[in-house]
Order: structure tokens, then sequence, then C-alpha cells
């Protein structure tokens, strides 16, 4: 059996934590998952389990329980670029184009699973989901206050992550209402569009909200922004259809995206049959959607 383990970020969780609790529902045989806060001593579970998977992918959020010089040789590590993956030995990633994009992390291996959330079927009212992250994506956070203010057409709001702080006396002239709730479920039960930002500061190896809204049947809007880099927005949207700007007309159906989490139970089935590793030539396909063809 293999161990995840995560940082629960309360509130807001995190992708990581939420995808570590979702393989061990799906996988209890092959997957267990702990909340770093709940370990005393790395060292002492280590004999409980075949491999430890660190997926929280900035290793100072581990609280000092577990960092580089703490690593043991058969250690997975989850990590972005900015934390000098090359001298860990066995750096990885859950983002194809970060991955490619990063020639020092070592590996990739996707975390794709079923969130089972449905969106509000709804035809007629939009209601926009947003995902709030200040501190992360500034710029992106920037824009959608920018884009709220410029609508054309009428809709209610609803965000998650951090507390978006507006009264309903400031909120833009076509807003006419806001929700903001910590309750991811909650929150995708209620939207029937989504509206995901490029930021052009934060290269996000792969985002779990992104996948979670084309999971639930949420219309998808990215819109369209040229970057010098390719992150886990690309890899989405390589994969699904969506809109770069809100429609209250076009509706695209992506039930059937390669991303539903039951396409890649087999990979992951091989993947722990093989003591959780995976090689592939990094060069064989240009996005998420071909590996996916080629792969799966």
């Amino acid at each position: 059996m293999y161990c995840l383990i995560s940082k629960n970020y309360e509130n807001t969780k995190r992708g990581a934590f939420t995808t570590a609790q979702r393989f061990k529902r799906d996988f209890p045989e092959y997957i267990d998952a702990i909340d770093i806060d709940n370990i005393k001593n790395i060292s002492d579970i280590r004999k409980d389990y075949s491999r430890l998977v660190f997926s929280t992918q900035a290793p100072h959020r581990y609280g000092g329980m577990y960092g580089f010089t703490k690593q043991d040789k058969c250690d997975i590590v989850y990590l972005r670029r900015d934390f000098f993956p090359g001298a860990w030995v066995n750096s990885t990633s859950n983002g194809f184009a970060y991955y490619k994009e990063s020639p020092k992390i070592k590996s990739y291996i996707p975390q794709f699973t079923t969130s089972g959330f449905k969106c509000n079927p709804s035809q007629d009212v939009i209601v926009l989901g947003f995902y709030y992250r200040p501190s992360i994506t500034t710029d992106s956070c920037a824009w959608f206050f920018n884009f709220l203010f410029n609508l054309k057409i009428r809709i209610h709001l609803f965000t998650f992550g951090n507390r978006l702080q507006i009264d309903s006396c400031d909120l833009p002239p076509r807003v006419m209402s806001h929700t903001h709730t910590y309750n991811n479920e909650y929150f995708f039960s209620k939207i029937t569009h989504y509206i995901h930002f490029k930021s052009n500061t934060f290269c996000d190896p792969f985002p779990n909200a992104l996948l979670e809204a084309v999971d639930s049947g949420a219309q998808i809007i990215i819109p369209e922004n040229e970057r010098p880099f390719k992150d886990g927005i690309d890899d989405v949207a390589s994969c699904v259809k969506y809109h770069t700007t809100l429609t209250d007309r076009l509706t695209y159906n992506n039930s059937h995206t390669i991303l539903k989490g039951e396409n890649f139970r087999d990979f992951y089935l091989k993947l722990f049959n093989n003591n959780f590793e995976y090689t592939f030539n990094r060069d064989k396909y240009a996005n998420l959607n071909e590996w996916c063809l080629g792969e799966l």
C-alpha cells in the first residue's frame, strides 16, 4: 500500500489534499492518505507502506516535518520547479505541460479522479463560478473584477477558495447576487458556468478546480491570453470544449471528455502494480490530449 501525504489548508483544502482523499476512496486496497499535520514523525510510518508519496507541491508547507534533508530515496515528491526538483531523488509533477517545460522534474504522474459533482442545469439564468486565490493568482483576480464590471448580461455570482469580501451594495451593476462558500460540492451544484483565467505570474502545474468544473458539467470559460509558458490550464483546454467569453446562447457538452476519472483507472492499476513508477518519452506527445490518447 502507498501513502499519499498532503497538507490540508482547512477551509480551502487545495487540490493535493482533496485528490489524495479521492484516491483513498477509489483505490482503498492500494492507497492511504494522511494529512501531514497528523504525522508526528515521518520515519515512524515508513514501515507501514511500500512508498510515501508527498503530493503537496511546496515542501515548506509541511511545516518542517518533511523536506530535502528528510527525504528517503524511495519517496516520490510532487514539486514545482521553484523547489529545485533536480536535487530530489524522485521528483514528479501532475501537470503534463508543466513537466514538458521543466526538464529537471524527473517524471510525470497525473492525478485524475472523479469528483461526482453536478452543476446547476438551469438554462434560465447564468450562475458564474470563480475560484478566488488573490495571494496566488493576483493578476487573475484583478482581471476577474474588471470582467465583472464590464459584463453585458446579468448573472449571479458564486465564489470559493479565499473569502471574497464584497457587500451587496458594492456589487458590479450586472451582478444580481454573490455567495461565497468553502464547500466545493455545494459551489459546483449551484453554478452553470465556471471561469478560469490564465495567470501571467503563476504557473499552475494542474488546476484541480478547473478539472472539477469540467467533471460537474459546467460551461467552461477560459479567456484568451498569450503567455510565455504553458501549464495545467493548457492541459485541460487541450481536452475539452470551452468558451473564451461569457455567452448565454452557446453550450458545450464535455460529458465524454477523456479527462473523466474512470478513463484513468487501468493506468493507475498498472502504476500501483509497478511500484508507483511510470516513464515515457518526454518528447513523444505535444499536449495532454495526445498523451491520453497514446497512454490510456
